[in-house]
C-alpha cells in the first residue's frame, strides 16, 4: 500500500493552494515577517515557523521581451511548489525524498485540494483528484492542467516490471538438480553440521556469505557466489563426490543459522531449496527476469529490483 507523506503534522498550519491566483492572494494578503526584508512572508498561519515562506519571483522572458510572476512556497529556501500564470505548477524536492522528511509533507498540505506526492518501494509518485498516479523522476515535476485535474506536463514516465521466467528457472533447476538433491538428501538425514574452516580456503572462498545483506557485513557476495556456481559446473562434469559435499555445505551455510546453543549451522532441507532458488536469481539475472510494461498511471513496487541494486 502507498505511504502518503505527511511528515509529523502540518504544525505551521499551511492551509491548501490549489490556484496560481490562489497563491497571488495568499502572497499580497500576507504581513511580512517583523525584522526581516517585504519579501519574507510566513506560509502558514503560524508565523513563528519563519523556515516555511512564500515568495515571489519574476521570471524573464528573452525570447519575447516580457516578463512575469511566479509564487513559490518553500522550506529551507528550497522551492517546493511553484505556481505559474499558465496554470502550471512546478515540484521540487531539492534531492530530500524520505517518507516522513518536511519538505514532501509540505508539498501534500500545500496540494491538499489537487492532488498528493505518495510513496510505493522507495519511488515518490503524483496522485491527482482524478485517482492517476505518475512517476515523479528527477530533482523537479512539471505539471499541467488537464481540466481541473494536475498531470505531467511531459510525456509520463513508462515503468517496467520484472518477471521471472519459469521456463528459464525450471532450465536452471533441471541442470543443478544433481546438488540440490544432494544438499536435501543430506539434510534430512542430518540438519546440523560444524563451522567451515574459511583458514583452509580450499575453495577459494573469501567469506560464508552467498545472498547480499548488508554491504558493510558481506563485501564480497557475488565473487563468492559466482566462485560457488563456477565450481558446481566443474563438480557436474567431474562428479567428485568430495567437491559437492563442500559445495553442499557452503550452500546450506549460507541458508541456515548458526546456532551457539549446538555450536554448529542447523539448515533444513526447505531451506535449502528456497535459497538456492535465489541464488539461481541472483546468479542469472539477466536471463532469468523479463521486462513487461505496467499501464501509465498506475503505481507499483517491483520485488524484484533486490537483484539488480546490487
Amino acid at each position: 500500500m502507498a505511504n502518503e507523506i505527511l511528515g509529523h503534522g502540518n504544525c505551521p498550519r499551511i492551509r491548501p493552494i490549489s490556484t496560481y491566483d490562489m497563491a497571488k492572494s495568499k502572497f499580497e494578503s500576507t504581513k511580512p515577517i517583523r525584522g526581516r526584508t517585504p519579501e519574507v512572508k510566513p506560509l502558514g498561519d503560524e508565523r513563528r515557523y519563519t523556515w516555511y515562506e512564500i515568495r515571489k519571483k519574476t521570471i524573464a522572458n528573452q525570447a519575447e521581451n516580457t516578463q512575469y510572476n511566479t509564487y513559490v512556497c518553500s522550506v529551507y529556501d528550497i522551492d517546493c511548489v511553484e505556481f505559474y500564470p499558465n496554470g502550471d505548477v512546478t515540484l521540487r524536492t531539492g534531492n530530500w525524498r524520505t517518507t516522513c522528511f518536511t519538505v514532501g509533507a509540505m508539498i501534500n498540505f500545500v496540494l491538499w485540494h489537487t492532488g498528493k506526492i505518495v510513496s510505493e518501494g522507495g519511488k515518490w509518485y503524483f496522485r491527482n483528484k482524478r485517482g492517476e498516479t505518475f512517476r515523479w523522476e528527477g530533482k523537479e515535476l512539471r505539471l499541467k492542467r488537464d481540466g481541473e485535474h494536475l498531470v505531467p506536463k511531459d510525456a509520463p514516465v513508462q515503468e517496467y516490471k520484472r518477471v521471472v521466467s519459469r521456463k528459464v528457472m525450471n532450465s536452471l533447476r533441471k541442470k543443478y538438480r544433481p546438488i540440490i538433491e544432494y544438499g536435501r538428501n543430506m539434510l534430512a538425514i542430518e540438519p546440523t553440521f560444524d563451522r567451515l574452516d574459511l583458514e583452509d580456503a580450499k575453495l577459494g572462498v573469501k567469506s560464508l556469505n552467498l545472498l547480499p545483506t548488508y554491504n558493510w557485513i558481506a563485501p564480497n557476495v557475488g565473487e563468492n557466489r559466482s566462485r560457488i556456481f563456477k565450481m558446481m559446473d566443474e563438480q557436474i562434469q567431474s562428479g567428485d563426490l568430495e567437491l559437492l559435499y563442500d559445495i553442499a555445505r557452503y550452500v546450506a551455510t549460507s541458508a541456515g543459522q548458526y546456532s551457539y546453543r549446538l555450536e554448529k549451522f542447523v539448515c533444513y532441507p526447505e531451506n535449502f531449496t528456497k535459497t538456492f532458488d535465489e541464488l539461481l536469481k541472483h546468479e542469472f539475472k539477466d536471463e532469468v527476469f523479463t521486462s513487461e510494461p505496467v499501464d501509465i498511471g498506475v503505481m507499483f513496487n517491483d520485488r524484484n529490483k533486490k537483484y539488480f541494486n546490487q
